[in-house]
């Protein structure tokens, strides 16, 4: 149905994209998730501080943390500070996942000095 692909559209454009940012760690890829939720990390940089710095520099809500799945956290070996949970539905649009993979790219520099 048209809802499902353009979640899957929409997808797509956020593992492309933040696949060609140094420094991004995304958990999965296109071809095995197919919901639409992502998590990831930035190297050198609490999951809550990026949440932060998401909301307050760019004006994007994501979720930090274990998201009440400690157990895969575990297996993903991010039981210490949880990853990045960014989500999107039917009313994204392409703009708001490049302003997101621009932000990303800036945090991601930024951490790294770049």
């Amino acid at each position: 149905d048209r809802i499902k692909k353009k979640e899957e559209r929409m997808m797509k454009l956020l593992y492309e994209g933040l696949g060609k940012i140094p420094g991004v760690q995304v958990y999965g890829s296109f071809a095995e998730c197919k919901g639409p939720v992502m998590s990831l990390n930035f190297q050198g940089l609490k999951a809550s501080d990026a949440a932060y710095i998401l909301e307050s520099g760019y004006g994007i809500t994501v979720r930090a943390g274990l998201h009440c799945s400690p157990l895969i956290h575990e297996a993903m070996g991010t039981q210490k500070n949880g990853t990045i949970r960014i989500s999107i539905s039917y009313f994204t649009k392409e703009k708001d996942i490049q302003e997101f993979l621009t932000a990303a790219e800036q945090i991601a520099g930024s951490v790294a000095g770049r």
